[in-house]
C-alpha cells in the first residue's frame, strides 16, 4: 500500500499536461524509474479498466459475429475515451488512453471491413442463386474449336509436344483411380483433363500462389471440401482425397452454372469473379463474358487438352505407355 501511495503522489505531480492535443508519438516519455505497471494503473485509475472492459465487451461481438452491436460499442468507447483525455493526467494515462483508442479504432475499420464483405457476399449468393434457376446439366462436355483452342493444339503438338506426351502417360496412370471417382459424383470422366492443365497430374505441383496437388487447389479451398493440411499431411497431394474434393468442388459449381465453361472458368477464378462478370455484362455465354486474361484462355486450353485426349492419333500422339 506504500508503494501505491508513492505513485498516486508520483502521477499527481507528473499530471499537468493533459491529453487532448497530443499523439500518441508525441507523448511524455516517462522515466524509467517511475513506469508502473498496467494493475497499478488501474488501481490508480479505476475508470481505465472500465474503458478496457468496455473494449474487451466491443471486441466479443465481433468475434461472435454481431459487427453492427461491436462498431456500436466501439464507437461508444471512442466517445468516453474522448472525454477521459480532456481531463489533465498524467503521461502513463495518456499513453494507455491512446493506445486504447488506436486498438478501438482499428476494430472498428475491420468491422466497418466486414460488414461491407458481408453485404457483398449476400449480393453475389442472390446472383448466382438467381443463374442457377433452370439450367441444363450436360453430360458430357462439347469441346469448342476455336482460335484460341487452336493456340492451345498447335501449342501441345509443337514446343509443348514432350510434355504433352509424359501428361498422356500420367492420364493412363491415374485415369482407374480418377474416373471412376468422378463417375460416382455423376461427373463427366472428361474432367480428368482439368487435373492435366492444372498440374500435369503431378502430385506434388505447387504454383507460385501456392496451390497445391494434381488439383492445384488452394489452402482454403482444400479445407473447405474437406482435406487435411498439417505439419504431417497435405491431402492435396493426395490422388483420392484431392480428386474427392475436386469432384465436389466441380459438381458445386456446376450445379452453380449450368455449363462446363462457366463452371471450369469459376474453378480457375472463383465462383463470385464469374458470377460478377455474369451479372455485370448480362451474358451467360463464357466465350462472351469478358475476364481475366489467365481465365480467358484458361478453357480453351482445357478443351485443347480434353480434344487431344480423345483424339491422340490425330494429333500425332502414340499409345501413352503410363510412368
Amino acid at each position: 500500500m506504500k508503494k501505491r501511495h508513492v505513485l498516486a503522489v508520483l502521477l499527481m505531480v507528473l499530471s499537468s499536461a493533459g491529453c487532448s492535443h497530443m499523439s500518441l508519438q508525441n507523448a511524455p516519455e516517462s522515466e524509467p524509474e517511475t513506469r508502473i505497471d498496467t494493475d497499478e494503473l488501474y488501481f490508480l485509475y479505476p475508470q481505465l479498466l472500465v474503458l478496457q472492459e468496455k473494449y474487451d465487451n466491443a471486441e466479443a461481438y465481433f468475434y461472435l459475429g454481431d459487427l453492427r452491436s461491436s462498431y456500436y460499442q466501439s464507437e461508444q468507447l471512442i466517445a468516453d475515451i474522448d472525454e477521459m483525455q480532456s481531463i489533465s493526467h498524467a503521461p502513463y494515462v495518456c499513453e494507455h488512453l491512446y493506445l486504447l483508442e488506436e486498438r478501438t479504432l482499428s476494430l472498428m475499420a475491420t468491422a466497418t471491413r466486414e460488414e461491407t464483405e458481408r453485404d457483398w457476399n449476400a449480393h453475389m449468393r442472390a446472383v448466382m442463386d438467381s443463374i442457377a434457376v433452370n439450367h441444363v446439366v450436360e453430360e458430357e462436355i462439347d469441346v469448342v474449336l476455336n482460335w484460341r483452342t487452336q493456340h492451345w493444339i498447335d501449342y501441345f503438338t509443337g514446343k509443348g509436344r514432350r510434355h504433352f506426351i509424359r501428361w498422356l502417360d500420367r492420364v493412363e496412370q491415374y485415369r482407374d483411380i480418377i474416373e471412376p471417382i468422378l463417375v460416382e459424383n455423376e461427373l463427366p470422366r472428361d474432367l480428368i483433363f482439368l487435373a492435366v492443365i492444372e498440374s500435369g497430374l503431378n502430385l506434388n505441383a505447387r504454383s507460385n500462389v501456392q496451390a497445391t496437388g494434381p488439383w492445384q487447389f488452394m489452402a482454403g479451398t482444400g479445407r473447405l471440401f474437406g482435406l487435411r493440411m498439417n505439419w504431417w499431411i497435405d491431402e492435396r497431394k493426395d490422388i483420392v482425397a484431392s480428386t474427392y474434393a475436386a469432384a465436389h468442388y466441380l459438381k458445386h459449381l456446376h450445379g452453380l452454372f449450368g455449363s462446363w465453361p462457366l463452371a471450369l472458368a469459376a474453378y480457375n477464378s472463383g465462383e463470385y469473379r464469374v458470377a460478377y462478370a455474369i451479372s455485370k455484362q448480362k451474358t451467360e455465354d463464357y466465350w462472351r463474358l469478358d475476364l481475366p486474361s489467365q481465365t480467358r484462355w484458361f478453357v480453351p486450353k482445357f478443351m485443347a487438352a480434353l480434344e487431344i485426349g480423345r483424339n491422340p492419333e490425330k494429333y500425332g500422339f502414340g499409345t501413352p505407355a503410363g510412368d
